[in-house]
């Protein structure tokens, strides 16, 4: 069968909920055309949905060439179940900041409000403030747009030891191929110095397989 009837198929498959048929049928599609922009797409929401559990390890080392003489280390465990309402995670994370260790623990979920919408809802806590917030909450409405576009509007909330900071997110990524390509920005108002801070993210992903074979590169200024 052809790319598009396959792309037919997935999208009645996963109206029905029968997401593991619906995966086979979209990698399918890709063995045929993978720079199908529509199926790469179509991929990339179908692990999420069909995946019930994951375990993920991270580690991110941030150096400083101003304002911090000594590096940071940052480190992640989490566990993601998926439910009837969207995936829920579990993390741990881990970092070593100013020459102090610190721990956080996260709870964060994306419920499904629509084919067509669904959500981001995270809340984290850490005795340790200064290398982490004391607490931390975060929201975000994601959009399935056309033409293989994806955006999102949202914002973080982090509380020290005074008063808490707001900041705001905004998203839009594209479907290109095989690339994933997608810029964000955060927006955070001070009311200390009465100014709003920028900082600005631009990524590319490349997928030379399946979802899950991706190559990818990103750069930030702010």
């Amino acid at each position: 069968p052809s790319e598009q009837l396959l792309i037919r198929q997935e999208k009645i498959l996963s109206n029905m909920r029968q997401y593991t048929q619906a995966d086979a049928v979209i990698q399918e599609a890709l063995r045929i055309d993978k720079n199908n922009t529509e199926a790469r797409s179509l991929s990339s929401r179908i692990r999420e949905l069909s995946t019930k559990n994951k375990v993920g390890l991270s580690y991110s080392y941030v150096y400083f060439d101003k304002q911090f003489s000594d590096p940071w280390h940052l480190a992640s465990f989490d566990y993601t179940r998926r439910t009837g309402i969207g995936s829920v995670t579990g993390r741990i994370n881990y970092a070593n900041r100013f020459r102090e260790n610190g721990v956080q623990y996260e709870l964060e979920a994306y419920p499904h409000i629509s084919k067509t919408f669904y959500s981001y809802i995270s809340g984290g806590y850490s005795d340790n403030v200064g290398v982490f917030p004391q607490w931390r909450a975060g929201f975000s409405l994601y959009i399935n747009l056309p033409k293989s576009y994806e955006g999102e509007l949202g914002f973080r909330y982090l509380k020290f030891s005074g008063s808490p900071t707001w900041v705001y997110t905004g998203y839009l990524g594209k479907y290109y191929k095989s690339w994933l390509f997608g810029s964000r920005t955060y927006i955070t108002p001070s009311k200390l110095s009465n100014s709003v801070s920028h900082s600005y993210t631009v990524s590319a992903r490349y997928y030379y397989g399946s979802t899950d074979d991706v190559f990818g590169i990103s750069a930030g200024y702010g």
